[in-house]
């Protein structure tokens, strides 16, 4: 079972993810924060991650930087999923290898981009 790391402070958003993506078959893990996400991401080692841009502990560009740095975690695809203006970031975060970019609340475009690329 492929495993998907969400990394958002809305819990209301977590648990619809995780509602949907159990329903697609995947295994979910959660983090509230940046912080977390970084630890859970080397931690629980997921196919994908899917990552809110604003976050407290890091916001979303720091995330995917950390990430990044790390050969444990460096080949894990991410999808920003954000209702943020992420243009001022959007050449860091391709240069960080990360094309894909789904805009809050869109879950279903946001679920068709998890079954590309998981």
């Amino acid at each position: 079972m492929k495993k998907i790391l969400v990394v958002d402070d809305s819990k209301s958003i977590c648990n619809l993810l995780r509602r949907e993506l159990l329903k697609l078959g995947y295994s979910v893990v959660f983090a509230l924060d940046g912080m977390q996400g970084v630890m859970y991401a080397r931690k629980s080692k997921p196919d994908l991650i899917v990552l809110d841009f604003n976050l407290p502990a890091g916001n979303g560009l720091k995330v995917a930087e950390r990430v990044r740095d790390s050969t444990l975690t460096r080949n894990i695809p991410i999808v920003i999923f954000s209702g943020a203006n992420i243009e001022e970031a959007r050449e860091r975060l391709m240069e960080l290898g990360i094309t894909c970019f789904v805009k809050k609340p869109d879950i279903e475009g946001l679920l068709n981009k998890v079954e590309e690329l998981a």
